[in-house]
Order: structure tokens, then C-alpha cells, then sequence
């Protein structure tokens, strides 16, 4: 097993991570790439059909509850928030990449069980 270690810079009252890291499956290590532009936890982490990886939602110690998405982009290591989030903010939701590239966002919580479903479509 890896050993892991933590940032100076966090603390006790950091909820949720900014950072963010790529595991090689043919070396076995992991290696920092780009910051997401928001620190988040609860979030959910979706691998679309080009390569690129859907972030959204999620809570922030910072900000509270959050409606933002975000796209990495493994070509140049950067993550680029999109200007249309989600409909409605949420935590502890899923997401699950469908075969037509889509992605289906279910189910959540923002101080009560979130019912709406919504849907990413890439471009």
C-alpha cells in the first residue's frame, strides 16, 4: 500500500480536496496533476468517452453545498469549471456514464433527499 501524507497547508477544519491525482496502473504510483478549481468532498467522478473526467456537485467547507461541474482535461492536466453546473445542488449523489457519452446524475442531499434527476450531455 501506498503511504500517503497530507499538505502542510490542511488542517483538521479542511473539509474536502482541491488537489488531485493520477494513478499509472503500470507502475503503481501516483503523480499530482491539475487542481480542481473548487475544494469539494461528496462529489461524484465520471470518465466520458474522449478521456476527459466529469466532476459535480459536492460539498465545500468554503462554500457550502455546491452546483458546480467541472471537466479535466488529461492532455494538458487541467481542470476547467463549466458555466452551466447542475440544476440543483446536491452531495452524495452518483453519477453513471451512459453509452450514448452522457451522464445521468441521481439522487443526493441538501438538507433533504434530492428526487430530480438531470443529465450532462457533452458537446
Amino acid at each position: 500500500m501506498a503511504e500517503c501524507s497530507q499538505p502542510a497547508e490542511w488542517t483538521k477544519t479542511t473539509w474536502g480536496v482541491a488537489p488531485t491525482e493520477l494513478f499509472d496502473l503500470t507502475t503503481g504510483r501516483w503523480t499530482t496533476t491539475g487542481s480542481l478549481n473548487k475544494v469539494r468532498m461528496f462529489h461524484s467522478a465520471n470518465l466520458l468517452p474522449d478521456g476527459e473526467v466529469l466532476v459535480t456537485g459536492g460539498y465545500s467547507n468554503q462554500t457550502g453545498f455546491l452546483d458546480s461541474a467541472e471537466i479535466y482535461d488529461p492532455a494538458n492536466g487541467t481542470w476547467s469549471e463549466l458555466s452551466d453546473g447542475l440544476l440543483y445542488v446536491r452531495e452524495g449523489h452518483t453519477g453513471t456514464t451512459l453509452q450514448d457519452g452522457s451522464v445521468l446524475i441521481v439522487g443526493g442531499y441538501f438538507g433533504q433527499a434530492i428526487g430530480p434527476a438531470e443529465r450532462y450531455i457533452p458537446d
